[in-house]
């Protein structure tokens, strides 16, 4: 295994162990916020359509504003950027236990404020998914996606429980406050790694008097170009569907119909966390050389766990097949940001990565809609095998033309680069 894929041994870089703080400080105070904005809205409420609105609201802002919060994040300062977005967030956050001490907090305040600090998020993502590659050497890439992605795999799993453990002890208004310190210090962070790959302020000043809309037809021209990456980008929202369908609808259901308990749905949840987990510790450190067919071999292994789960007898097949069925997600948690990052010119990363953003979150919507439109909850085990096959489909025909692609004769800057 070599040190460039080995997390601990990553770490020793000052760039990636800043890079490292500054996510966990983010994951772990988002974490934090979601549990505290969603109970408070049960709390004030009592209607899960409510928490529902509010997740909505979150959501949202990336189909108005995400494409554009790529383009501006590749205008201006990349750090600065980051900076101003999290200090807003912050504040943002902070209006919520404000507001809440003088009893002015009301659900549709909170609505808006998952909406506000939504679309700066669009503003943020873009600008630290473009900044890494600054940081870090080209080699780097993939072992520093995977050790961001095992990161967030751990928040996620973690998180929960800890942001329980502070309810029971300190009000829920404390957690907005943690979360809005993990802004600021996500931001100190940032602002303390230095670069080591610094962008020519030419580029900089031609990328800035360009029009909105010269700059999106830009990127729409290089993934034209660089149709490996637009065939990844365009399978991963068409598989996306798939996985709203089977992990947003089929896991719920399937835990109602075999446990009928709230405990099935959480160990459930917990066994998909830990197969991500686990996979990611092994196959993360691998050296993935075409990472569009690892992306389409992780839907295809999402897939045929989406198939299995659909035959479970009893919950404990389903928490077997449901570990199983994780360890395709970071194959392509990793390969697809580790693949823009190398594949994309410095100055169009931001934007690449919020189109890639847009596409996999239509596919999600896509999913979900699809499923209350059929009324599909009722029928998990097809859901499962509808979605797993669909899965499946999208991986083999996208590695297909992938193949043919790679047949035709060479045009990609990868090539130069080689």
């Amino acid at each position: 295994m070599k040190d460039r894929y080995h997390y601990l041994k990553l770490l020793k870089e000052r760039n990636v162990r800043l890079l490292w703080y500054s996510t966990t400080s983010n994951l772990l105070g988002d974490q934090l916020h979601e549990i505290a904005l969603l109970w408070l809205v049960l709390q004030m409420s009592g209607s899960g359509n409510h928490v529902a609105l509010v997740m909505l609201a979150s959501r949202t802002p990336l189909f108005i504003v995400g494409l554009m919060g790529g383009v501006y994040s590749d205008r201006w300062n990349k750090i600065r950027t980051i900076t101003i977005v999290n200090t807003i967030c912050s504040v943002l956050v902070l209006t919520a236990p404000v507001l809440y001490i003088f009893n002015m907090l009301t659900v549709p305040s909170l609505v808006s404020l998952a909406a506000v600090i939504g679309i700066a998020r669009c503003f943020g993502f873009p600008a630290y998914s473009g900044l890494i590659p600054d940081f870090v050497e080209k080699n780097r890439l993939q072992g520093l996606n995977g050790l961001l992605d095992t990161t967030k795999r751990v928040a996620r799993s973690m998180g929960p429980a800890w942001g329980g453990t502070l309810t029971k002890i300190v009000p829920v208004a404390v957690l907005f406050v943690i979360d809005a310190l993990s802004y600021l210090l996500s931001a100190v962070f940032v602002k303390a790694a230095k670069p080591i790959h610094v962008e020519p302020a030419e580029e900089t000043t031609k990328t800035s008097k360009k029009s909105f809309a010269e700059d999106l037809f830009e990127v729409w021209q290089y993934i034209k170009k660089e149709k490996s990456l637009g065939l990844t980008m365009i399978g991963f929202g068409l598989y996306n569907v798939a996985y709203a369908l089977g992990y947003w609808i089929g896991i719920p259901s399937l835990s109602k119909m075999l446990g009928n308990s709230p405990s099935a749905y959480s160990y459930l949840i917990a066994s998909f966390g830990l197969g991500g987990l686990i996979a990611n510790l092994t196959i993360g450190k691998w050296k993935m050389t075409n990472k569009s067919v690892v992306v389409c071999i992780g839907f295809a292994i999402v897939g045929s766990g989406f198939v299995i789960l659909g035959t479970a007898s009893n919950m404990y097949w389903a928490y077997a097949f449901g570990f199983c069925c994780a360890f395709g997600l970071p194959l392509m948690d990793i390969a697809m940001p580790a693949k823009i990052q190398e594949d994309t010119k410095r100055e169009m990363i931001g934007r690449v990565f919020s189109l890639w953003r847009t596409l996999a979150e239509a596919g999600l919507t896509t999913g979900l809609l699809l499923g209350s439109f059929l009324n599909l909850a009722n029928h998990p085990r097809v859901v499962f095998i509808s979605a797993g096959i669909y899965a499946i489909c999208v991986a083999l025909v996208f590695m297909g033309l992938l193949k043919l692609r790679t047949k035709t004769p060479e045009t990609s800057t990868e090539r130069n680069v080689q």
